[in-house]
């Protein structure tokens, strides 16, 4: 399943993150870097927090035949493995909309705008899953 959490995350900024090297290029020290949640009203460092869940499993990220854990992605046609933020980087750069794959009850969890918000802005153009939560999918 993927989350709003997943989706959307409220857990800490940490410095090596998308987020935390956006807010430390801006200016802002790394103890006032606070929670995903409190930046939701910034949208260039909420957009990099879409997918940001160190808990995320992305079949496409494997290593020694095994999913990895973290906020990584493989960038095609090249295999590159990268933090989730540089492939969305990258595929908005070449203008190529993305698709996500998804288990069963996609978007479960508590009601984020963000969640759809961030996956819309990132490019995603088709999300293929078993089932919806309800209140997600009239959020998309």
């Amino acid at each position: 399943n993927i989350t709003t959490d997943h989706l959307s995350p409220s857990n800490a900024i940490m410095l090596d993150s998308a987020a935390g090297e956006y807010l430390a290029k801006m200016g802002l020290p790394e103890e006032d870097f606070n929670s995903y949640a409190t930046h939701r009203g910034d949208h260039l460092t909420a957009q990099r927090a879409t997918f940001a869940n160190p808990k995320l499993f992305n079949e496409m990220v494997q290593e020694n035949g095994k999913v990895k854990q973290g906020s990584l992605a493989r960038i095609e046609p090249e295999g590159k493995v990268t933090r989730m933020w540089e492939a969305i980087e990258t595929y908005m750069q070449r203008k190529q909309p993305l698709i996500i794959v998804a288990g069963a009850d996609y978007g479960q969890g508590s009601s984020r705008d963000w969640a759809a918000k961030g996956v819309r802005l990132a490019g995603v153009e088709a999300i293929v899953a078993e089932g919806f939560e309800r209140i997600h999918r009239t959020n998309l």
